[in-house]
């Protein structure tokens, strides 16, 4: 886990480093020496000039560091609110889509049924003995109690 938060720090402080200075500028300093400091040093990321941050290949954790970045530090209020709504929006939809794929009401309705036919040989079907005749302790205790109003 800490080498990938290392590993990210490398390409974050790549994508820092092609940044605008009015952007930049944007993002507090400490959380760049954070990043700075916890670079890896066996890790390298090149940043390609030639492709736009979306086209590069970048780890997911990047992704969604950069996009708090942008939220909390870059954008303005007017985006912050659009970006926010897009969000709640994306995570209203993964919820759907889980409501509808683990609705315990549905869930059975969708099992294969064919699984459950035929699962069993009825010539060897093999059928729990009683193996133990007597009665539980407490029905024990119960029907001591009978007896003694029986006589």
């Amino acid at each position: 886990m800490e080498q990938e938060i290392n590993e990210v720090a490398v390409e974050i402080n790549s994508i820092f480093d092609n940044m605008s200075i009015d952007v930049l500028n944007k993002i507090p300093l400490k959380i760049r020496n954070f990043f700075k400091n916890n670079a890896s040093s066996t890790y390298s990321f090149e940043y390609d000039k030639t492709k736009s941050l979306n086209e590069q290949n970048i780890k997911d954790k990047t992704r969604g560091m950069i996009a708090l970045l942008y939220r909390d530090y870059v954008c303005d209020d007017a985006e912050r609110k659009e970006y926010n709504d897009i969000y709640t929006e994306f995570l209203n939809k993964k919820e759907e889509e889980k409501r509808t794929l683990y609705n315990p009401n549905d869930i059975f309705k969708k099992a294969d049924n064919k699984i459950f036919e035929n699962n069993y040989d009825t010539e060897n079907t093999n059928y729990l003995e009683v193996i133990n005749n007597k009665p539980n302790f407490i029905k024990r205790i119960f029907n001591k109690i009978l007896s003694f109003f029986k006589k």
